[in-house]
């Protein structure tokens, strides 16, 4: 027996809306509507950027700063931005570094999970 043959009156219902999900009688966009995704990692960048510049700009007096027998003197907000892109320079080189690994290490074609 077909699964045609057990349920026959699937064939006659429209296939479904994965764009809109009907609540209450009114149409709502659905998980997989485009537009819908928060940008969360925007959000996460954008509130670091504003907290370092906060931390940076509340800390300006002059700071010494020593390496070996060399010796500057410098603001303190000056240092915090340096580190901070510093930081962010290394993340994005190491972390695209990893991803092309993990890569290249799958499978290639649609076996894979």
């Amino acid at each position: 027996m077909t699964d045609s043959e057990e349920f026959p009156e699937t064939e006659d219902l429209p296939a479904p809306d994965t764009d809109t999900v009907e609540l209450e009688g009114r149409a709502e966009p659905g998980y997989d509507a485009p537009g819908v995704d928060i940008p969360w990692r925007l959000i996460a960048v954008l509130a670091l950027i504003v907290i370092v510049a906060i931390f940076a700009v509340q800390n300006t007096q002059p700071v010494e700063l020593r390496l070996f027998a060399w010796s500057w003197e410098l603001p303190l907000v000056l240092i915090i931005v340096f580190t901070a892109a510093i930081s962010v320079t290394a993340e994005a080189i190491l972390g695209g570094l990893i991803r092309r690994r993990r890569r290249r290490g799958r499978p290639q074609g649609g076996a894979g999970i």
